[in-house]
Order: structure tokens, then C-alpha cells, then sequence
């Protein structure tokens, strides 16, 4: 069975269970100050791991929700996931990428072409569920790509970084002015199908990317050590809905 700290709200029939290889952590919870970084008790090395966090602004209200599968804190103003699993056959990490340097225009090209399809993948999803396809966004592409080369940078994973900046305040600094927002990270998959097919195995992670009030989407990856590092940022903007 998946552990969830949040479960209210999610019908039984999008749970599913966790792939064979999965490793599940229980459930703890706990609370923070807004703006802390929750405990992390840090990644297991060579194994990718998924991250969720939602913010729901609406006129001043704030509602989170952290996702199933395996959730470590859970509080009044913030909300994480964490999952890991073994990478599957064939899905091997990519090999070093310098993110102090420029990419050459090949491994450029490769990476829009994984945040493409990233992309594509989700908009298909939201096609069955009848929700409107989701626009690219530049500055939510913009943020989206400094959290994933940030966590490389840094060797961190999480939605808060050590500036104590969430994926809200990474969105407005890229210019995004935004009403409800929601973040999914991802470490370790290469194929870019892997990576949406974990998110929606989640059903949180799935809600988000289903959501049929968000407009606009921005995906971001890092091919770095330990990587690679997805971002994908979800918004709607101030004043559309």
C-alpha cells in the first residue's frame, strides 16, 4: 500500500500500487515555519528521487497538499514528498554535464528536446482528463531551469533552496505573476517517459499535472552529477481565472 500524509480528496481508484522496486518510507509528520526547508534525510546514492510540493493561493487563503507514496513532514506551509526507486533497465544516469559552462549547441538541442517532450507527454494526459493543454511559458521555463541547475550546482534536492527560496518565489523573480502555482521535481530518470510515468503514478503528482485550472507550464533539466534534475513548474497567472 502507498503511505500518504495527505490522502483526503483522492479517490481510492487513482491509487496504485508502488513499482516492484520501489523503496517507501512511513509517514512522519511534523511542522515548520513557512519558508524553513523541511528535514531531509538526504538522498541514497544512485537512486532517483521525486519531489512534490502545491501552493494554492486564493484570496489570501494558502492550501498545500503533499503527495502519496511516501511523505516525510507535512505543515501548515509547506508540503514534500519524497520516493525512490531503483532506475529502471536501459534508464541510466547521464554522465557528467559542466553547469558552469555552456552547453555546446548539440547538448542544447538534446535538452530542449527532453523538455519538449515532457511537455507533449503531459498536454496528452490533460487531452484525456479534458483539461485545456497547458502553454509553454518562458519564464516559468526560466525558473523552472535555474531550480534544476541550482540543486546541481549545490548538491541539494528539494523545493526550498538554501536562499530559502520555494518555486512561488523562483516564478515571481522570473517575472511569472502568479495565482495558484505547483511544482513536481524529479532525480535519476533519463527518458523523459519515465520521468511523467513516475509523476503519475503519484496521485497528487498526477492531480497537479491534471489540473484543469492551470494554464501554463515551464519544464527545466540538468544533466549534472547525481542527475538528471526536472523541474517542472505549473502556473496560472493573476487575474486569467
Amino acid at each position: 500500500m502507498l503511505s500518504s500524509a495527505v490522502s483526503a480528496g483522492v479517490p481510492s481508484s487513482v491509487r496504485r500500487r508502488p513499482p516492484p522496486n520501489a523503496v517507501l518510507r512511513p509517514s512522519r509528520r511534523g511542522r515548520a515555519v513557512e519558508g524553513e526547508a523541511p528535514m531531509d534525510p538526504g538522498p541514497q546514492a544512485g537512486r532517483p528521487r521525486l519531489f512534490r510540493v502545491v501552493l494554492a493561493l486564493a484570496a489570501g487563503t494558502v492550501l498545500l497538499a503533499a503527495v502519496a507514496v511516501a511523505a516525510f513532514m507535512v505543515s501548515a506551509g509547506t508540503g514534500t514528498t519524497d520516493t525512490e526507486a531503483t532506475p529502471a533497465p536501459g534508464d541510466a544516469v547521464d554522465g557528467p554535464t559542466d553547469t558552469a559552462a555552456p552547453l555546446p549547441p548539440a547538448a542544447g538541442r538534446a535538452l530542449v528536446s527532453r523538455t519538449a517532450r515532457i511537455t507533449a507527454l503531459v498536454n496528452a494526459e490533460r487531452d484525456k482528463a479534458g483539461c485545456p493543454r497547458l502553454a509553454v511559458d518562458a519564464r516559468l521555463e526560466s525558473a523552472a531551469r535555474a531550480h534544476a541547475d541550482d540543486m546541481a550546482a549545490r548538491g541539494y534536492y528539494g523545493h526550498v533552496g538554501p536562499d530559502g527560496r520555494d518555486g512561488g518565489k523562483r516564478m515571481t523573480a522570473a517575472g511569472y505573476t502568479w495565482s495558484r502555482w505547483a511544482e513536481n521535481i524529479h532525480r535519476g530518470r533519463v527518458d523523459p517517459s519515465a520521468v511523467v510515468a513516475d509523476w503519475l503514478r503519484s496521485p497528487e503528482h498526477r492531480e497537479s499535472i491534471l489540473d484543469c485550472r492551470f494554464e501554463d507550464m515551464g519544464v527545466g533539466v540538468n544533466t549534472g552529477p547525481g542527475g538528471p534534475w526536472w523541474v517542472q513548474d505549473l502556473g496560472t497567472r493573476r487575474g486569467a481565472r
